[in-house]
């Protein structure tokens, strides 16, 4: 049986892809972690650290849209 160079390296991209993608999910979990024991798992906390760090970096909000002025219909 012939080996498709095509599909074995395909195979060897897809596990590359998963193992990269793995490492980053272990990297987010252990930020997530770090993150919420730093304030005793307390949520009341974590969205007060939230709220600081918006107000010290001036976040800006994405978008500012206005509401449509509503015109009454036409007859």
């Amino acid at each position: 049986m012939a080996i498709n160079p095509q599909s074995s390296a395909h195979q060897n991209n897809y596990s590359l892809e998963t193992v990269i993608s793995d490492e980053i999910m272990e990297e987010l979990e252990a930020f997530r972690e770090a993150y919420v024991a730093r304030f005793d798992y307390d949520i009341e906390k974590m969205l007060a650290d939230i709220r600081e760090f918006g107000k010290r970096n001036q976040f800006a909000p994405i978008a500012s849209i206005q509401p449509a002025e509503r015109k009454p219909p036409e007859k």
